[in-house]
């Protein structure tokens, strides 16, 4: 089993939801995910996930490491993945060592521009990458020599990495963020 990296652009909408105050969009954002209304998503305490809904949309949390914190994650993933014109999800494994740029993908990415709370387990995680950003990692994954990176470590990800190369391109062709979501 490995690490999944999910990326995904910012869209409009998630700021006319997010700390909106708005509890109508509650009933918007259940309709718009499906994965909300039933417990397919497996190994996620589907009730808990729900309950930090309201509290997205009224602004009651805050951006530090909370007991809940992997919930809120879990919503905000749900939601961004049924607003998002782009994304995809990757299956690698990497660390610091075999994949440091993967890492920093993942791990030097700020916090969203919501603040949303902290898994206090580590994963769940979620990042944002601004403009700057998004070239950045443009550049970053697209110098990559994986035939040479991979020999070491016994897979090649030119195919993950480039799926995500895919959505930041786009991102960056539409001037739009990216949050970056990470899953062990």
């Amino acid at each position: 089993m490995g690490n999944f990296v999910s990326v995904m652009t910012d869209e409009p909408a998630l700021r006319l939801i997010v700390r909106s105050h708005e509890q109508a969009k509650v009933a918007e954002v259940l309709a718009k995910c499906p994965r909300l209304r039933g417990d397919v998503v497996p190994g996620r305490n589907l009730d808990a996930v729900l309950g930090c809904l309201p509290r997205l949309i009224d602004g009651d949390f805050t951006s530090d490491e909370q007991a809940d914190g992997n919930f809120f994650i879990d919503l905000f993933y749900e939601i961004c993945g049924a607003y998002a014109q782009h994304r995809t999800t990757q299956e690698i494994w990497f660390d610091d060592e075999t994949f440091p740029e993967m890492w920093a993908f993942v791990w030097d990415a700020r916090g969203t521009p919501f603040g949303l709370p902290l898994s206090p387990y580590g994963s769940p995680a979620v990042g944002y990458w601004d403009d700057a950003g998004v070239k950045r990692f443009i550049r970053t994954f697209g110098e990559l020599d994986h035939a040479a990176r991979w020999k070491t470590a016994g897979k090649n990800y030119a195919e993950e990495v480039g799926a995500l190369l895919d959505v930041l391109r786009i991102a960056d062709k539409e001037r739009k963020g990216v949050y970056v979501f990470y899953f062990e």
